[in-house]
């Protein structure tokens, strides 16, 4: 896959992310968005979201497929960065820069070929599943199923979420 084949799973994943969203914040005001092509900060403007985030300023990360959700008085933000090639550290490291700047309540790292297997022993082998940890959430990292247009919920990390 190449970074094309990235872009073509947008549509598809930012369906799923609705989805995944309406069902697990049923009160929630829900709107997700393809924002790789603009930094978060200009793209709040854009929507006129940006007072809702103090530090929105700082937002200077692209993130591929972003959510926006307003539950009550509050407006929360979800991250997917979706790879192409089997997800590494240096994409974990990529996210959870984007996911301590900006807080989000959820952010998952998604790619049609799972995980690395040094990322896997890191993960699974020897248990470091603290690296995914930003605030009090920590990433979810999932392989794609291009068949069913959907997360392979056995591939998980961690598991159980």
């Amino acid at each position: 896959m190449n970074d094309r084949s990235e872009i073509k799973l947008y549509p598809v994943i930012t369906v799923w992310l609705k989805n995944y969203l309406l069902s697990k914040y049923k009160n929630a005001e829900i709107s997700v968005f393809d924002t790789h092509k603009t930094n978060l900060s200009k793209f709040l403007q854009i929507k006129s979201l940006h007072r809702k985030f103090s530090e929105f300023d700082t937002f200077e990360i692209k993130t591929d497929i972003t959510a926006v959700l307003t539950i009550k008085e509050r407006t929360e933000l979800v991250f997917v960065e979706v790879k192409s090639n089997p997800i590494t550290l240096k994409d974990i490291g990529q996210l959870l820069g984007y996911c301590r700047v900006a807080k989000p309540i959820e952010a998952f790292l998604i790619s049609p070929e799972g995980i690395s297997t040094a990322l896997h022993n890191l993960l699974i082998k020897y248990g470091k599943i603290d690296i995914l940890g930003f605030e009090k959430n920590m990433i979810k990292i999932a392989k794609w199923n291009i068949d069913s247009n959907d997360i392979d919920y056995s591939s998980i990390i961690p598991r159980g979420k």
